[in-house]
């Protein structure tokens, strides 16, 4: 790929097509040749099939009705990643904000927590990786930054390796750092140089505020005029690709490296399930770094970016790190590093290829049960549930988005009151996405039920109401 131009794609990856990169697109003009390229590099995509072809062969080897809780129970005995939801922490309906007490039988029970595609649960080995990081600074003072456990001065580097395989890069091509907007900006300002032939910026309407934000104040930090410079697709060969992996790290399997992406950034709080506020990172190709073709210095610099040798000779030229360290700023906070390995440790106990089969089925039955309840046979009185992202299971991951033809909001309203955990984007959709790590498929058959019930209670479709509000749904939530 010629990268030696200012043109550059930036893109969202949401979901994954098995043959090609399916994304919402965000910046700077995408490339036929590249595309053709990523094509060759992947596997043949599969040939198109459905979850529900499978829970229906298992349902009638195991002589069980596919809609009942017996199906679903032995669905969840049958999976063998079961024993990983006993790594979590699963909110109890007790716990929560704006659930029916009333509607509580038994303190005890767990939540129906549909949200990671928002934020992850989290790890029950995190807080004693917290607390040990404390402990080391409590009892070493100075001395944390180089003794103890996850040592400040290089606590982001015990996570580059299972990082690195959980996203198909090499070690050195990965960094863990800040967050993704500020990640996006130190890319950006070393990546995107603008010219007067080559500054265009090609991004999805309704991008996500931060990379809308970040790639106007990038337009305009060159003094292009941002109204010029957001254009739609044009290929054109030569451009640098990019990706926002929010929603795809820990959810799809990626092969960064070997599709050519150029660089890459990426939160950790959703799949990854570090918490609000955990740590970004990074990738960059190895073919822009020290010793590649087409090197990339980093524009913005910082001491954490020099190299261990030479930081404390405190020279005032930049000696930038071997790899895409060199675009670190400062030193990374050992207790965001300590949230990530307690995450990343259950992550290497499997792979993608495992979760991505479980994904296979417990989304799929998820698609079915919607469908088998309110599209196929839906009466025509009942309300109208339509799953909007794709039916092919090659061409999604975890999550589903649901649209209704009532109000949206006494819908979240009545889930939040039983207990139910998901949310929703104005004016129509909410997300519901099943965990392969921490949700089993007895969530997704009680999940649909609860959902039945409530767009079929006579009382709730008669007061249902336009102006109806759910006091935490206004909130834009990534």
């Amino acid at each position: 790929m010629n990268t030696k131009t200012s043109s550059l794609t930036f893109v969202q990856l949401v979901y994954y097509r098995g043959r090609i990169l399916v994304v919402c697109i965000f910046v700077l003009v995408t490339v036929q040749a590249t595309l053709v390229s990523w094509q060759r590099s992947l596997p043949p995509k599969p040939t198109m099939s459905y979850p529900s072809e499978v829970l229906l062969k298992k349902a009638r080897e195991w002589c069980c009705d596919p809609n009942s809780l017996t199906f679903a129970e032995r669905l969840d005995q049958e999976d063998e990643l079961a024993h990983f939801r006993d790594k979590f922490i699963i909110p109890k309906k007790v716990d929560l904000p704006y659930v029916d007490r009333s509607l509580i039988t038994n303190i005890e029970e767990e939540c129906i927590y549909l949200c990671g595609h928002s934020l992850g649960l989290q790890p029950k080995k995190t807080s004693s990786y917290v607390q040990q990081v404390l402990e080391n600074w409590g009892k070493r003072g100075v001395h944390s930054h180089t003794d103890g456990f996850l040592p400040a001065a290089f606590c982001d580097l015990p996570p580059k390796e299972p990082m690195a395989r959980l996203v198909g890069a090499k070690p050195e091509e990965i960094a863990i750092m800040n967050g993704l907007s500020v990640n996006l900006h130190i890319l950006m300002t070393s990546f995107y140089k603008p010219t007067p032939d080559r500054h265009k910026i090609l991004i999805e309407e309704y991008a996500f505020p931060s990379d809308m934000y970040a790639v106007k104040s990038q337009i305009a930090l060159h003094e292009y005029p941002v109204d010029e410079s957001l254009i739609t697709l044009c290929p054109r060969e030569g451009c640098l690709v990019a990706v926002d992996l929010a929603h795809a790290v820990g959810n799809v399997r990626l092969e960064l490296h070997k599709w050519g992406v150029d660089f890459a950034t990426w939160c950790t709080y959703k799949y990854l399930n570090t918490g609000p506020g955990g740590i970004g990172c990074i990738f960059v190709h190895k073919r822009h770094l020290n010793d590649g073709d087409d090197f990339v210095i980093p524009k913005l610099q910082g001491w954490w970016g020099n190299k261990i040798k030479t930081k404390f000779l405190m020279d005032k030229k930049f000696d930038p790190c071997d790899g895409a360290d060199m675009f670190k700023l400062s030193n990374p906070a050992p207790l965001l590093s300590s949230t990530l390995m307690a995450s990343l440790e259950i992550f290497e106990q499997t792979n993608m290829e495992e979760l991505a089969a479980k994904q296979f089925l417990l989304t799929g039955y998820l698609d079915y049960l919607i469908d088998k309840c309110f599209i196929s046979e839906r009466s025509e009185t009942s309300p109208y549930v339509k799953i909007v992202t794709p039916r092919d299971a090659h061409e999604r991951g975890s999550q589903l988005s649901l649209t209704f033809d009532i109000p949206l909001n006494i819908v979240q309203k009545e889930l939040q009151r039983r207990g139910i955990v998901c949310d929703i984007r104005l004016p129509s959709v909410i997300r519901v996405s099943p965990i392969v790590l921490y949700n089993s498929f007895v969530d997704v058959f009680r999940f649909v039920n609860v959902l039945k019930a409530v767009l079929q209670d006579p009382v709730l479709s008669k007061n249902i109401s336009p102006n109806d509000v759910v006091e935490n749904d206004g909130r834009v939530l990534e």
